[in-house]
């Protein structure tokens, strides 16, 4: 589906379609049916932080103003700054709920090495948004 770019904790990954379990121990997973980079609405990425290519295991480690680049399949380039980290419970589905503007939410397994809860990092597109 594209790439994505995290200076601040050193991420430079693939981003993949889907949410099978399959496509999330390969690295950056889209969750189906979200926003494209730079789209109305939510682009939700899932990934491990321990397991497997673990993509996301300084994820606790950004702050708000961090910057996130992403480069669609279609070349397309967008950014997104780092709104907040907040932890919640696995079944939280409404972190992927569209919530009327252009942002991406991460998720990832919390704390590191355990399955208890997610960590979960929004931030909000800042430039690079597709024209409606």
């Amino acid at each position: 589906m594209g790439t994505m770019r995290i200076p601040d904790i050193g991420l430079d990954e693939t981003v993949r379609s889907g949410i099978a379990i399959e496509v999330i121990n390969k690295g950056v997973a889209h969750w189906a049916g979200t926003s494209e980079p730079g789209g109305e609405g939510n682009m939700v990425l899932a990934g491990h932080r321990t397991t497997y290519t673990r993509p996301f295991y300084n994820l606790d480690r950004l702050d708000p103003g961090n910057m996130i680049y992403v480069t669609g399949a279609n070349g397309f380039d967008v950014m997104y700054r780092v709104n907040e980290t907040f932890i919640v419970e696995p079944e939280d589905l409404w972190i992927t709920y569209e919530r009327g503007k252009s942002m991406m939410t991460m998720f990832a397994c919390h704390p590191k090495g355990s399955t208890r809860y997610r960590i979960v990092v929004t931030a909000d597109l800042v430039a690079g948004g597709q024209m409606s």
